[in-house]
C-alpha cells in the first residue's frame, strides 16, 4: 500500500513538473511573440534605435555567409530607415524551442514599404525573410542574440 500511494506521490510530482514546464514553455513562447510584435512596431515607428535596444550588445547577424554585428546594423538601418514611407512588417514563428534562458526559433518575417527609385518617386517593396534566431534572457527580459538568415525574397 505504501509502495502504490509513493509511486502515485510520483507520477503526480512528474505530471506537475510536466505541466509547469509546459506552462513556463508557452509563457516565453508568448515573450518572445510580443518581443517580435514590439519589433515590427518599433520598424514601423522608424524607431531603429528601440529595435537595437531589444539586442544584446554582442549580437550576430549572418547574411549571404557574412557576419555583422549591432553597430553595423544600426548604421545600415538608420541610412536606409527614414527613406521608408508605410511601412508594414508581420512575422509568423515556425519553430520554437526553450531551453532555461535560451530560445531558438526559426520566424518568418514580412515587410512592405514605399521608398524613392532611381527618378525619386515612391516605389513599393516587399520582402520576406526566414531566420534562425536565438533570444537570450538577462532578468525579465529577452534579447535577440543572434539571427541567421536562410532565406530572403524582394519584390
Amino acid at each position: 500500500m505504501m509502495r502504490n500511494s509513493l509511486r502515485l506521490l510520483g507520477a503526480m510530482v512528474v505530471a506537475l513538473t510536466l505541466c509547469a514546464n509546459s506552462a513556463i514553455a508557452q509563457n516565453t513562447r508568448a515573450d518572445i511573440e510580443a518581443a517580435c510584435k514590439k519589433v515590427c512596431q518599433l520598424y514601423v515607428k522608424k524607431d531603429f534605435k528601440g529595435v537595437a535596444a531589444m539586442m544584446t550588445d554582442d549580437v550576430k547577424f549572418v547574411q549571404n555567409n557574412q557576419s555583422f554585428g549591432k553597430a553595423e546594423w544600426l548604421q545600415q538601418t538608420e541610412m536606409m530607415g527614414p527613406q521608408m514611407q508605410d511601412i508594414k512588417m508581420s512575422f509568423k514563428i515556425v519553430q520554437f524551442n526553450a531551453k532555461g534562458n535560451t530560445v531558438n526559433a526559426v520566424i518568418d518575417w514580412a515587410m512592405s514599404a514605399k521608398a524613392p527609385g532611381p527618378d525619386g518617386k515612391p516605389v513599393k517593396f516587399s520582402m520576406t525573410e526566414r531566420s534562425k534566431d536565438t533570444f537570450v534572457k538577462k532578468g525579465n527580459k529577452w534579447f535577440l542574440k543572434e539571427s541567421v538568415t536562410v532565406k530572403q525574397t524582394m519584390k
